[in-house]
Formats: structure tokens, sequence, C-alpha cells
């Protein structure tokens, strides 16, 4: 298990982030936030007008590897 904090953004309302399964990036170098240990970060899509939650695709699970057809991965 992973200890993921976010920064709060005005557009993306708490209840958004809750009970919902979300794409997290988890291979990058823990770093502190507010002196607490975060080692990942949850993937979000911005316009200069709003913050969007990037939406799991259907039929997947928690712990599923996610790509996106512009970036396959490895």
């Amino acid at each position: 298990m992973k200890f993921v904090l976010s920064y709060s953004f005005s557009d993306v309302i708490h209840t958004q982030m809750q009970n919902r399964l979300a794409v997290f990036a988890c291979n990058l170098k823990p770093a502190k936030m507010r002196g607490i240990l975060s080692e990942g970060m949850i993937m979000c899509a911005s316009t200069p007008e709003k913050v969007q939650i990037v939406d799991v695709p259907s039929g997947a699970a928690p712990g599923d590897v996610v790509t996106f057809t512009q970036y396959p991965g490895e």
C-alpha cells in the first residue's frame, strides 16, 4: 500500500475523490508534502477553467496497469 497526498484544487471537490477508483502514478520518487511522505500522484487533466480526475477505464480493477492510446507505456 502506498500513501498518496494531493494538493486541493478549487475545481476538484473533495466528495468527487471519495469512494471512487482513480488512476495513480506510483513509480515516482517519494516526496514530502506538508511534512508527510507521498509515494504517488493522482492523474488529473486540466484546462485553465477546470481540473478533472482521470476516469478509470470500464472493467478496470484495483491494481490493473492502465495505458493510453497515444502513450502505450513500456
